[in-house]
């Protein structure tokens, strides 16, 4: 099995739910991971958190990206599958530029799901990468939309075998094989019975460094909230996204869950209340635990696009937007 360039632990609790109902089912031999570069310790090899997680025999390829076509014509193929995992999309490079894949005769390529990512549309894959562009330049990206669009679409038509891991279905429903591991390998969480502390969990995202709005803007609008689920009596935690500066919280009231070992899902530990602005573990704490989740309205991010299937998600899990007032309204 090769898994390909995961970027965060919430990658890898999707890969390991897709591990764990392999068992039994095929004689997983050896495991590769080619990471990206946060997965790597300073002496660039596989974090040893990785291995000790998820309790497998993971080895680092490294390997130079290079355009090879012996994936076509190499006549000394093992006769072995390979599983090759790839989180959102498999393109055309992940193919064609390993020498390590040309080597096997049956490749079974399974597209892992990201997130609410993966529930998007052309449009939002394009704006989304349009965003990863510090410095836009037109070239590059021309040559993704070639590379990772149009030719990796014919590609996968025409040579490739594609199996997804989706998180939730075309009937809007998790995954139940995600949902089991999360289950099982949850241990802290404490039933509705075992607490009744009016507490809420908010769940940040890096919509400053995305550069969606400004960072006192930002700050303005969330201490609004904070101040006002305090005065109801409300004790209020915010979780940042790993992806996110800490810095900019200094200024808050408010405790912050900086615990990032693992992902949100495998650490919730009480019946919050959750709430915050477009995140896939907004959806998934909802439909794992039933707890109420909310979504904040905010001005700033208006020029959000998101596709009918992610629109539908937030509304089947969290319900429609809401501004400050009508979530303390809710909440009593």
């Amino acid at each position: 099995m090769l898994i390909n360039t995961p970027s965060s632990k919430t990658h890898l609790l999707y890969i390991a739910s897709f591990l764990a109902q392999l068992k039994g089912k095929f004689d997983i031999q050896k495991i590769y991971i080619r990471p990206s570069g946060q997965f790597l310790n300073f002496k660039g090899l596989l974090d040893q958190d990785i291995t000790d997680f998820f309790g497998a025999d993971w080895s680092y390829l490294k390997e130079n990206s290079r355009l090879s076509f012996r994936f076509f014509f190499n006549k000394k193929k093992k006769n072995k599958t390979l599983y090759y995992l790839h989180i959102s999309d498999c393109t055309i490079q992940s193919i064609l530029c390993s020498d390590f894949v040309s080597q096997y005769k049956e490749i079974r390529n399974v597209i892992i799901c990201e997130g609410i990512g993966s529930s998007g549309n052309l449009l939002t894959r394009f704006l989304v990468a349009l965003r990863e562009q510090k410095k836009f330049n037109i070239f590059i990206f021309i040559r993704k939309i070639i590379t990772k669009g149009i030719l990796s679409i014919f590609f996968k038509k025409v040579f490739l075998k594609v199996e997804q891991w989706q998180l939730y279905n075309q009937n809007l429903e998790l995954n139940p094989e995600i949902k089991q591991y999360i289950l099982v390998h949850n241990h802290y969480y404490q039933s509705l019975e075992q607490s009744e502390q009016k507490a809420i969990l908010f769940i940040g995202q890096p919509w400053v460094e995305l550069g969606f709005v400004e960072q006192n803007t930002y700050i303005n609008f969330l201490q609004s909230i904070i101040d006002g689920l305090i005065k109801k009596g409300y004790y209020i935690k915010l979780r940042p996204h790993p992806a996110e500066g800490l810095d900019k919280y200094e200024k808050l009231n408010i405790q912050l869950d900086q615990d990032y070992s693992l992902p949100l899902e495998l650490l919730f530990d009480q019946p919050y209340i959750v709430i915050g602005n477009c995140s896939t573990a907004l959806i998934n704490l909802s439909a794992i635990f039933g707890v109420d989740a909310y979504l904040l309205k905010c001005d700033f991010l208006e020029n959000l696009y998101l596709s009918k299937t992610q629109k539908a998600l937030f509304a089947k899990y969290c319900g429609s937007e809401l501004d400050l007032e009508q979530l303390l309204d809710k909440l009593h």
